[in-house]
């Protein structure tokens, strides 16, 4: 299960400057416990720059809005019980009959906790000649950390991995 709690508060100043704050509590069953729950925060600011004095006099642009923001979310998209020691059946011969038994059947992992992404981001949104043409410009960046990944691990250890929190990755970007 997922449980989920969120606050949002914004505040426009002169309908030209905004800022949003926003923050969930988030919590992951799958995840070990201590690791459960985790805090996302996020915030953003726009400043509507077509509405400033100085560009009523630069009719060719209808509307320009610049925006910065920065969010952190996360993934726990991982199997129920991972964190876990599981049992896996196995089965043994006893002269002329099979007898079930069990076995260790994966490393438990009490470490286990969110891969979390930061991302921050800064845009221009624009409008040319009443309108007609528009778009937006984007450039941003994502930080991922505590990957969860299965890492192997030598057959000698009677196992072949274990799920980890591994690595990070870094994504940079432009969109138009």
């Amino acid at each position: 299960t997922l449980e989920s709690w969120m606050g949002r508060g914004i505040y426009t100043f002169l309908d030209r400057y905004t800022l949003s704050v926003t923050g969930r509590y988030d919590g992951s069953s799958v995840l070990a416990p201590g690791h459960k729950f985790a805090f996302f925060p996020a915030a953003s600011l726009g400043w509507q720059i077509g509405d400033e004095s100085f560009m009523r006099s630069v009719p060719v642009i209808s509307d320009l809005k610049l925006r910065v923001s920065y969010g952190r979310v996360g993934n726990s998209a991982i199997g129920a019980y991972q964190t876990l020691g599981l049992l896996a059946r196995t089965w043994y011969a006893n002269t002329n009959n099979y007898l079930v038994g069990f076995q260790p059947g994966a490393i438990p992992n009490p470490d286990l906790r969110w891969e979390t992404t930061d991302k921050y981001n800064i845009g221009l949104d624009f409008g040319l000649l009443n309108q007609r043409v528009s778009g937006s410009i984007d450039a941003y960046r994502e930080n991922t950390h505590d990957l969860l990944l299965p890492r192997a691990l030598p057959y000698t250890s009677g196992y072949s991995q274990i799920t980890q929190n591994v690595g990070a990755t870094k994504n940079l970007g432009l969109e138009f």
